[in-house]
């Protein structure tokens, strides 16, 4: 038998049906993947920036999606998020407190009410943020519950930071994370995933050993968000990573009464509830409480070392914080929140826009003002009837310009031992992470649509009080 040819065989390994079939779907995802990973730039025109169309592998799925029986993600049905967040834990749905309850019926309500319409990224994004926080408040008060002690777990002077959205509060975070010598920052995959989840547990957790598995579960969920909000220039807005410390609200999350959830969505109905204390004072407590617990559950692990949190939401929140987690320390910072403010509107936009077919961008505007101007009342009438020694304020003009000189300051102020490269670590940290790293964020009155007279005006008392740190 005489011998084939090597390029016979190279022939026909090429023109082979299951060759062509797999290089098709290869070139294809390759071809998806490069159009879902680029990141859209942004103007100050808003409204155009939203408009503009998802990439057409994300449109795609959409209509498949569309296509199939039955709806996927359900996220209108707030029986059915409990039942399924139950399912997650393992545990019993008659677990949840009534205010858990009451807190997610809220938002499903809001959901119909409002006449929101989610497309697949947001159904989804939205459906594994509720269902897998609610599946880790059941595990943590579960754990709690079988383990009394944990109740009794010191919290080692938690050092928080809060300020109005978009004043520096992240990248204070995360410089203070990196440079404090008994720093426990909590990264964003902790948040989610303070316990393990039950799918996870067992022969799974043996093998891939330690917070591995709950880590790849964070990363596969995430880049999935991140490829659709990348449309509207989000790391350019905000850069968030699984593995970087990250903001308290996914954890405040588990309790179902979470400024997140309207971050996500426009359930304007559910943020009015949120903005009035008589109605939501006691469920936002809970979700407080619910955190506590869970920053039990990891100290009790390490009971040396001090967490390093921070989260905007705070600031409208500071007399629950303060009452829950009064072992704590918080750092506020200070810009002009007319400009804050206009910079949240936009990014709180570009995050609703990213999961919704229709946004009503306008009136998700003037919601972002009407919050941001209660939460800086809120912070004010605070600090001007407490006179509370746990609570540094901090520039945020001195945080761009003197910002090792900062960390210094508030190390020494507040008795926070420093690691000895404190400087070469910031210097470091600053050059990958600097202002404008990501991408720049545009944003202008004129291109949202409103008044700087306006703005303001909805915070003239704030700049008064805190003048001396704007």
């Amino acid at each position: 038998m005489g011998c084939v040819s090597p390029y016979l065989n190279l022939k026909f390994l090429i023109s082979s049906p299951f060759t062509l079939g797999i290089g098709t779907v290869a070139a294809l995802i390759g071809l998806c993947y490069s159009e879902m990973v680029k990141v859209g730039p942004t103007s100050t025109n808003l409204g155009n920036d939203i408009a503009m169309p998802h990439a057409w592998p994300l449109r795609a799925i959409d209509f498949l999606i569309k296509l199939s029986p039955g709806t996927m993600w359900d996220v209108f049905d707030a029986d059915a998020l409990l039942q399924e967040g139950a399912a997650i834990a393992g545990l019993s749905p008659d677990l949840f407190s009534p205010l858990v309850v009451e807190s997610i019926s809220k938002f499903c309500d809001s959901l119909k009410s409002d006449n929101v319409e989610l497309n697949w990224a947001g159904r989804k994004n939205l459906h594994f943020i509720i269902t897998s926080g609610l599946s880790q408040y059941l595990l943590v008060h579960h754990h709690a519950k079988h383990n009394p002690k944990v109740t009794e777990v010191k919290l080692n002077k938690p050092l928080i930071v809060a300020g109005l959205p978009r004043s520096g509060t992240t990248h204070l975070h995360r410089l203070l994370s990196e440079v404090t010598d008994d720093s426990m920052p909590i990264p964003l995959w902790q948040h989610f995933f303070p316990r393990v989840p039950r799918a996870l547990e067992g022969t799974l957790e043996k093998w891939l050993g330690g917070d591995l598995p709950r880590r790849m579960l964070m990363h596969v969920n995430f880049f999935a968000w991140k490829f659709v909000a990348n449309q509207y220039g989000m790391d350019s807005v905000h850069m968030v990573r699984p593995d970087l410390p990250d903001e308290c609200h996914f954890s405040l999350r588990m309790s179902g009464a979470c400024v997140l959830l309207w971050n996500l969505a426009p359930v304007f109905e559910y943020s009015d509830w949120l903005l009035d204390p008589k109605a939501s004072k006691a469920h936002v407590q809970h979700a407080y409480e619910t955190y506590r617990l869970s920053l039990q559950l990891l100290q009790a692990e390490d009971p040396h070392r001090r967490f390093v949190l921070k989260s905007p939401d705070h600031t409208g929140n500071i007399g629950i914080l303060r009452k829950v987690i009064p072992e704590s320390v918080v750092v506020v910072t200070h810009r002009d929140p007319s400009k804050t403010s206009l910079s949240y509107c936009s990014l709180n936009t570009r995050m609703q826009a990213a999961g919704c077919h229709n946004l009503n961008w306008r009136r998700s505007i003037q919601q972002v003002l009407k919050k941001d101007s209660r939460d800086a009342e809120v912070m004010m009438e605070y600090c001007r009837k407490k006179d509370d020694p746990n609570i540094y304020h901090v520039s945020y003009k001195q945080l761009l310009s003197e910002p090792i000189r900062l960390v210094k300051d508030i190390g020494d102020t507040l008795q926070i031992p420093m690691e000895d490269d404190m400087e070469l670590k910031l210097q470091t940290y600053m050059i990958s992470h600097g202002q404008h790293a990501h991408g720049k964020h545009l944003y202008s009155y004129e291109g949202m649509e409103v008044k700087e007279e306006d703005f303001d005006r909805a915070f003239s008392a704030y700049k008064t009080f805190f003048q001396r740190y704007l």
